[in-house]
């Protein structure tokens, strides 16, 4: 899969893209998404120029994401019933 991140502090032209092995479901609770849209916030922004010290680089910030189920766990439940190709957003917004 493809991923965006950086292996070292500084300005956005640390950014590179990566090739990752694809994820899988490997927990009963797990969710797998495949992302649709990522939103880099204020706090990923200082974490990248180093703010908060140290870090296992390399980094992959997008924390706010919106994507489509892809996968489920078994045991997975709660409020948002969630079934495959549902879109979740942050917070469960779409």
């Amino acid at each position: 899969m493809k991923a965006f991140g950086y292996e070292k502090f500084g300005g956005p032209d640390v950014f590179q893209a990566f090739e990752l092995p694809e994820p899988s479901v490997k927990q009963a609770t797990d969710v797998k998404l495949k992302t649709l849209a990522v939103g880099l916030n204020n706090f990923e922004r200082s974490q990248r120029a180093g703010n908060f010290g140290g870090g296992r680089f390399p980094i992959f910030p997008g924390r706010d994401v919106v994507g489509e189920v892809v996968a489920l766990g078994d045991d997975v439940t709660g409020a948002l019933n969630w079934r495959r190709c549902d879109r979740p957003g942050w917070a469960g917004v779409c």
